[in-house]
């Protein structure tokens, strides 16, 4: 059963939407037009799920814990779908994705690690995305995420990540002529806008993967409610939407009662006995209250 963030995210008519609500070792919820052909985990023993982890609304997470050391980086859990296989839109069409994101113990290293990526590379020559985090002794970024495409490596993207946080991360690539509007939007909030040239590079593997293959320090991360579409139709609108949504600060539906039935407001109005009127309800976010 879809969760209430899920029910918001999907009334975009996605083509992909995971809600990682089930154990690891079975394929998560599906929603959207196209279903995974396969799902390949590495190391297992490493990815958690955690039923009351997730975004308000959602309805559970994965953790994954990384082991290993800079000396000697092993296997890291990697999430691999194959439902991106349809390559060609991800070199030179329309896409967004998203995905929720939280950090559970701080990574004190040098290195970077894999968060999410399309494709095996972000070099000039193949289409690649990557999102990464820094650890705490990085060079650059250190403690932020930054991300690599179209050969532009290392670009941030966020301030330092705290704690325990869930972050809404969005990414949305559109045609315009012969070069390409390429957004991040953090929580909402677009984080880079740059131009990403159509690229004509090849590869023999189109994947969409969370996590690493050598994750060089212990640590932690969860991950929550994604989604993909290939006709770009997510915008910075229902972007702040869904990042409103996972983190309460819109309501539910509201309701009025029409002499027989509770139904939907029209247009967020009530009426209040003589005419119709704005809905000035207000909720408490812990601190005050705020109009919905």
């Amino acid at each position: 059963m879809a969760s209430g963030l899920d029910t918001k995210i999907n009334s975009y008519t996605l083509e992909k939407g995971l809600e990682f609500s089930a154990a690891v070792t079975t394929t998560p919820p599906q929603t959207g037009s196209i279903t995974a052909k396969t799902l390949s985990l590495s190391n297992t023993a490493a990815i958690a799920y955690q039923s009351t982890v997730n975004p308000l609304f959602g309805s559970g997470s994965w953790q994954l814990t990384m082991t290993g050391t800079e000396a000697a980086p092993v296997s890291a859990p990697r999430v691999t779908y194959n439902t991106l296989e349809q390559y060609d839109v991800f070199r030179d069409g329309d896409w967004s994705l998203g995905f929720w994101w939280k950090l559970n113990t701080q990574m004190i290293s040098t290195r970077s690690s894999n968060v999410w990526a399309i494709s095996p590379s972000a070099s000039a020559t193949q289409p690649g995305v990557l999102i990464q985090y820094n650890g705490t002794n990085a060079i650059n970024n250190a403690g932020k995420l930054s991300i690599n495409y179209g050969g532009n490596n290392n670009v941030p993207i966020s301030g330092v990540i705290s704690l325990n946080t869930w972050y809404y991360i969005a990414v949305r690539r559109q045609n315009i002529n012969s070069a390409t509007n390429f957004n991040v939007y953090i929580n909402g909030i677009n984080t880079l806008a740059s131009t990403w040239a159509v690229l004509t590079g090849t590869t023999s593997v189109s994947v969409a993967r969370w996590g690493d293959t050598n994750a060089y320090a212990n640590y932690s991360w969860s991950i929550s409610n994604s989604y993909y579409t290939t006709s770009a139709i997510i915008g910075a609108s229902q972007i702040a939407e869904i990042y409103a949504a996972g983190v309460g600060t819109v309501g539910r539906t509201v309701k009025y009662y029409n002499g027989t039935a509770w139904v939907d407001s029209s247009a967020q109005k009530v009426y209040n006995g003589t005419a119709w009127v704005d809905w000035n309800a207000k909720r408490f976010d812990g601190t005050t209250w705020v109009t919905i």
